[in-house]
């Protein structure tokens, strides 16, 4: 059965109103060939019922990372704590450290989190630590994209979203507006809209994420030695 999200026209992924982004990265590289970028379309199968892509203050956190990582704000490696206090310091009492962690690590197709153990940065520190300066902002369009086109088109401007190109250009505009603009015109909305969570496993089936060229593969975590029992040494 068709959604709203899909259509019988062959797509490579599963919400039809995403623009298709590119899985190499312009201008870096990784030896000799182009950077692949390792950014997410689809919420992770161990996660689906986890965590929640269109509450208000998921929501708010999406367009405001995202905002943040159009705008070049965001370094490769970045401390966790002071990321939050850049993005989302005024708004603490809404949008938790946590909150914005679920929607980082939901982008990628990778784990972000690193720890920073140096002298030259003064204490152990966690970071978010970025294959490229492009997987975070593509990995946020998923989700952006899941509910963006929805509000747009049932509150401040009804009709305007009909596709890819049409969300393409929205999310441009999202990503170049001013601090009122946001305010009025999603922030300040979003408040009074609300959209139910989709059902992923329907969603997604059938689909599978659009891997790099070269052969690239997630790598697996593996687990390291058995902990020893202490009390018997």
């Amino acid at each position: 059965m068709r959604t709203e999200y899909q259509t019988t026209h062959k797509h490579p992924l599963w919400n039809k109103w995403q623009p298709l982004r590119t899985r190499v990265h312009p201008t870096e590289k990784k030896g000799d060939h182009p950077a692949p970028l390792l950014y997410a379309t689809m919420p992770k199968p161990e996660r689906r019922r986890a965590v929640m892509i269109t509450s208000y203050e998921a929501m708010i956190t999406q367009i405001r990372l995202y905002r943040a990582a159009r705008s070049g704000y965001i370094p490769e490696q970045v401390s966790i704590a002071e990321l939050y206090d850049h993005v989302f310091g005024d708004i603490s009492g809404t949008v938790s450290k946590t909150q914005m962690g679920y929607m980082v690590v939901s982008s990628l197709l990778y784990e972000p989190r690193k720890l920073i153990n140096r002298k030259s940065i003064g204490k152990p520190t966690m970071s978010y630590l970025f294959y490229t300066n492009l997987d975070l902002q593509y990995g946020l369009e998923w989700m952006i994209c899941t509910w963006l086109w929805k509000f747009l088109n049932e509150t401040v401007a009804p009709g305007t979203v009909s596709g890819p190109e049409d969300m393409a250009e929205e999310l441009d505009v999202l990503a170049g507006a001013d601090a009122k603009t946001l305010q009025e015109q999603y922030e300040e909305p979003l408040t009074g809209w609300e959209m139910t969570e989709p059902n992923w496993d329907q969603l997604t089936f059938g689909f599978t994420e659009r891997l790099p060229p070269m052969g690239w593969k997630p790598q697996i975590q593996e687990r390291g030695p058995k902990p020893r029992d202490l009390s018997k040494l």
